[in-house]
């Protein structure tokens, strides 16, 4: 929701007010219209990121995989998020674990378990390390760097 311009504007008022260094900006590399029109918007939101100096990510991936990931999905889009200049990406995910009782509300199809063993596997942590990532957050990002205004879509 933060991406729509009015609430872009508030969410980055908020962060200045409240001493956030660093704000999200989910983007995708999908030709759907849905996404293309994500991804104008979070390049608008870039934009403004850059212009009030706080952090995001080099590069986003999982708009439309969240809840699907495997380790495969994952250690392949680590591998190709790896370029050079990219120091931070993010991944969208929604993991959790099969006798969790509150998944039971949601009907959103998602692999909960599968995603969870995938953020946690040693194949997934070894392609981070191989590709010259460190797992972090959001509150790392500010030491880190500040975006470019067109870096597109990514994991710290």
């Amino acid at each position: 929701l933060h991406l729509w311009p009015s609430l872009a504007d508030l969410t980055l008022t908020l962060a200045a007010r409240w001493q956030v260094a660093a704000v999200r900006v989910p983007m995708s590399d999908s030709p759907a219209p849905l996404d293309v029109a994500v991804s104008a918007l979070s390049r608008r939101l870039r934009a403004k990121i850059a212009d009030r100096d706080l952090a995001t990510t080099d590069r986003f991936a999982g708009l439309r995989q969240a809840g699907s990931w495997n380790e495969a999905m994952l250690e392949g889009t680590v591998e190709r998020m790896a370029r050079p200049g990219v120091t931070s990406v993010e991944f969208g995910t929604h993991p959790g674990l099969s006798h969790d009782p509150d998944r039971g509300r949601y009907r959103w199809n998602y692999q909960w378990s599968r995603e969870f063993e995938a953020l946690t596997s040693q194949r997934v942590a070894t392609a981070v390390s191989r590709c010259g990532f460190t797992l972090g957050g959001f509150g790392d990002l500010a030491a880190l760097k500040r975006p470019g205004p067109t870096e597109q879509g990514g994991a710290t």
